[in-house]
């Protein structure tokens, strides 16, 4: 996870953790990775299989050419695109990257085999931007072309940041969480005293009040703050950093 118990608790100026604000953890979490488009922010490895739509015929390929291990001719009709775009963000980096023009997602018996390896620097390369980081997620051939046929390059890569990125640099999707889980728990502690969330303020007799703020962009699950701070890392596909 983006933050841990004792981050919540602290936060949330509890004494210990409570049954709610483990429930608010799990939310927020969640809430912040569903606007930012990406499935984990923590650091992991991935493997995926590319391209995920059948490409298209290059008719003006020449009927064979040379295969990514030099060392014989395959069909033209294969190759296409030479970008890849990963969909895991941002791409730290790549383990390895297999193709093969009949391996359909590894599900043939003997796909993705060691003569299916390609050599990162001389086939392909990893395009990076800021601060050495692939925020676009191209993975790029050299030379050829990756193949067009569906599920024909299987790529293994590692991405996302590191518990300590997220406790350092890259803080800004612990505190979009924390703040995302402050106000869900402001807002569950109104409703279960009977206040309605799109109410500013409301009174509870005796002197007692409760006031809290409908802070929300519609159809958004995170408060209008927190969508400000993460506009700049949304996965369109790619970032705009």
């Amino acid at each position: 996870m983006i933050t841990t118990s004792s981050d919540i608790q602290t936060y949330l100026g509890l004494a210990s953790m409570t049954a709610l604000a483990t429930q608010v953890q799990a939310l927020a979490e969640a809430h912040v990775k569903d606007f930012l488009g990406w499935q984990e922010v923590e650091q992991q490895t991935w493997v995926e299989y590319y391209p995920r739509e059948q490409g298209a015929t290059n008719t003006n390929d020449p009927h064979y050419i040379v295969a990514s291990n030099h060392q014989r001719a395959v069909p033209g009709f294969y190759f296409a695109p030479n970008i890849i775009q990963l969909q895991q963000l941002p791409v730290r980096s790549i383990t390895e990257v297999r193709e093969d023009a009949t391996g359909y997602f590894g599900q043939v018996a003997g796909s993705f085999g060691s003569n299916t390896l390609l050599q990162q620097g001389s086939d392909y390369f990893l395009k990076t931007e800021q601060g050495g980081i692939a925020w676009s997620g191209q993975l790029v051939r050299r030379a050829f072309w990756f193949p067009a046929t569906i599920g024909s390059v299987m790529v293994t890569y590692v991405a996302g940041f590191t518990a300590a990125e997220l406790s350092g640099r890259w803080q800004v999707f612990k505190t979009a969480v924390l703040e995302t889980a402050g106000d869900l728990y402001l807002r569950a502690k109104a409703l279960s005293m009977g206040h309605k969330p799109d109410i500013a303020s409301e009174a509870d007799g005796g002197g007692v009040s409760a006031s809290y703020v409908n802070n929300r962009l519609a159809g958004v699950s995170v408060p209008d703050a927190v969508a400000d701070m993460l506009q700049p890392y949304v996965n369109y596909g790619e970032m705009a950093l």
